[in-house]
């Protein structure tokens, strides 16, 4: 089975780093919103100050969800192949033209123990991507992407505080990367 598997916020704890290091700065205001600036009612000029100080260390010092790199290595030793699909190539702000980002990405992703089959770095709509690919089933946290990959193939939710009311027929929702794995066997 092709799996395909989002970075941030499925790899990582994207929303918890986000009100970590958001609060050092600016008061939560929508605590169950995705993006960074409606979460703390700021403008994108502030967001994108943030972001340039912050960028570097989000992409190398954020840890892996527990159980991460296990379970995607047991997927890989069944025979399931691992794309990691992102768009974090393109979250580019003024003093950051994105090119980094592929090499920091290889670097977190060596550190932390995760392998893959294949790195793709899409734009936000992941689907073109997805279809290309023959993904079957995809691992995704943004509400978004969620609804219209559910639209193609099954989606595994990682639930999220800014996911939790997005629902359907072709979406599953989990809470760890235990989950995941046995909602992949259910769906085999």
């Amino acid at each position: 089975m092709k799996i395909g598997i989002d970075i941030d916020g499925v790899l990582t704890d994207y929303s918890k780093f986000c009100l970590d290091y958001g609060t050092l700065y600016y008061n939560v205001i929508n605590p169950n919103e995705y993006d960074f600036s409606l979460i703390f009612g700021i403008t994108k000029e502030k967001e994108n100050i943030f972001w340039d100080k912050h960028i570097k260390d989000y992409f190398i010092n954020t840890h892996a969800r527990n159980f991460a790199s296990e379970v995607i290595k047991k997927l890989i030793s069944e025979g399931n192949e691992i794309y990691l699909i992102t768009s974090r190539n393109f979250l580019i702000s003024k003093v950051d033209d994105g090119s980094g980002k592929v090499e920091y990405t290889k670097s977190w992703l060596e550190k932390n123990d995760i392998p893959y089959n294949k790195l793709i770095f899409t734009p936000h709509d992941k689907v073109p991507t997805i279809i290309n690919e023959k993904v079957e089933i995809m691992i995704e946290d943004s509400p978004n992407n969620i609804r219209s990959i559910s639209e193609y193939i099954p989606v595994i939710k990682m639930n999220t505080r800014y996911n939790t009311d997005v629902k359907g027929n072709n979406i599953h929702t989990s809470y760890s990367w235990n989950d995941i794995y046995k909602i992949i066997h259910m769906k085999k």
